[in-house]
């Protein structure tokens, strides 16, 4: 009979001295954890059970990845003169958990997955640009946020092999933007927050992120794949009898409730960004859906280019383009400096001040920048008059690279991103060819909506923040997977594998 295998034996070992000295230090800590204030007390008591659980079963990390963006935040740790959420540092710690747990099993089995080259090629860039910033401690912080993005994805894709874990993750996923989503809608009614968040009768909805585009931006990444299930559980209602798992059921109930809480949230944040992020992702799933949707989705922007067209020749009448451009002028770019200010241009012109502020950065720096995340430092000597502060970023992701990493860095992050949806486009493409993985394949469509959300959005704000961009690691990591497992069911060539033993 094969022996059992105690937790403290993955730890020390079996022999009698090693678990007579963990019974002593047991005790010696039991000692102290009673003197410790409660809270002190039951992190003390809770957080070594963790440890365990992890280094046992490490599918518990997939409970940490999925709750750790939305309540990472909660409690923010100060640390080289910056405040780092805990998000990021937890992640790396179930990485190297999962590291450790295989050092000591003498296995560790890695898939060779096609994003791990361009992530380290651009951390290599945001590395370098440490040796420029002023402040290093601003940069590090950003390199961090990166690594966790990097650390999301291969743990994601070496340790999520199965449907019923795959399964577990996008329902725990789910799971976190319910809870937000209703934090958020309890706030909006009850008006629960800042008083600057107020707005007529009701509170801009912000959940545990402290600001509402950031929480908007967080929901509609999550939203967007349970639209893209929403989809794919319209396309069965006329079939008699759909060949579903239970876990599949549980999935698209709960993307149905994601959708519904996860919208009427985001509405309830008043964030235009995640809106327009939103619509564009809703709009990119539909076409993406079926060669119909695709279609209609070109028709319409045809009749649109047609549209702005006779708008910019004039064929229109004066009363329709008149409202366009009034509706609009504050969308496009003008300079900040020359706009009377009012209580509802305000957010407009702060942003568009912050948009000069990093153009004015790039125009002196055009090659690197002022430093990975050192918008802020940079910023009293570029700012103008009546905007004092720096915000934190530029609300604008591509012209912050401009700012802070110059043209080298925009251009590296543009492809860093092309590649992301390329490698997507391809994911959906081998699964389409099999009409027994619809369900893969619909969830594909909406992991690509994801991006389409952070790319959009990231056009008026940053969401590199919060650790989401945990969030896009494990986007990126669960397309894999999706590819793997169709892959595996015989549809294309076996994933590469690394072994070291």
């Amino acid at each position: 009979m094969k022996a059992v295998s105690w937790p403290w034996n993955l730890i020390i070992g079996a022999d009698p001295l090693g678990k007579a000295a963990l019974l002593v230090l047991a005790l010696v800590l039991a000692v102290g954890i009673a003197a410790l204030p409660v809270p002190f007390a039951a992190a003390a008591v809770l957080g070594p059970i963790a440890l365990v659980l992890l280094l046992v079963r490490p599918e518990v990390a997939l409970l940490f990845l999925a709750f750790s963006v939305p309540y990472g935040s909660l409690k923010e740790g100060s640390t080289g003169g910056f405040d780092l959420a805990f998000t990021e540092p937890l992640v790396v710690l179930v990485a190297a958990i999962w590291l450790i747990r295989g050092v000591r099993e003498r296995r560790i089995v890695v898939d060779s997955a096609p994003l791990y080259l361009p992530l380290f090629l651009f951390l290599g860039l945001i590395a370098y640009s440490l040796t420029t910033a002023p402040s290093l401690a601003l940069s590090a912080k950003e390199l961090i946020k990166w690594v966790a993005l990097l650390v999301a994805y291969v743990f994601v894709v070496n340790n999520v092999r199965s449907r019923r874990v795959l399964a577990l993750l996008i329902a725990l996923l789910f799971l976190a933007a319910i809870s937000e989503a209703l934090l958020g809608l309890f706030q909006f009614v009850m008006k629960v927050g800042p008083k600057g968040f107020i707005t007529g009768s009701f509170l801009r909805a912000y959940g545990t992120f402290g600001q509402p585009n950031p929480y908007a931006g967080y929901l509609a990444i999550v939203v967007a794949p349970a639209f893209g299930l929403a989809l794919f559980s319209l396309r069965l209602l006329g079939r008699t009898r759909p060949t579903l798992s239970s876990a599949q059921k549980w999935l698209l109930l709960l993307a149905w409730v994601t959708l519904g809480l996860g919208g009427a949230a985001i509405y309830a944040s008043l964030s235009r960004g995640a809106w327009l992020g939103l619509a564009a992702s809703v709009g990119v799933i539909t076409a993406l859906s079926s060669r119909r949707a695709l279609w209609i989705m070109v028709a319409l922007l045809v009749i649109l280019a047609i549209f702005l067209s006779m708008g910019l020749l004039q064929l229109l009448p004066t009363q329709i383009t008149d409202r366009i451009l009034d509706a609009t002028k504050y969308f496009g770019v003008f300079d900040a400096t020359k706009v009377k200010l009012t209580f509802e241009n305000w957010p407009i012109v702060e942003r568009m001040a912050m948009w000069q502020a990093a153009w004015n950065m790039f125009q002196d720096n055009p090659i690197f920048g002022v430093g990975i995340g050192n918008y802020a430092v940079a910023y009293p000597d570029y700012r103008l008059p009546l905007w004092k502060e720096p915000k934190g970023h530029a609300h604008n992701i591509y012209l912050n690279m401009l700012a802070e990493m110059g043209i080298i860095g925009l251009i590296a992050y543009l492809a860093l991103m092309a590649t992301f949806f390329v490698h997507g486009v391809r994911v959906l493409r081998r699964l389409s060819r099999s009409s027994e993985l619809q369900f893969e394949r619909y969830l594909v469509i909406g992991l690509l909506g994801s991006l389409v959300v952070l790319t959009a959005h990231n056009f008026f704000d940053n969401l590199f923040v919060h650790g989401i961009g945990v969030q896009i690691g494990v986007i990126l990591g669960l397309i894999f997977v999706l590819d793997r497992l169709g892959r595996e069911s015989g549809s294309a060539e076996p994933v590469r594998r690394i072994r070291t033993s």
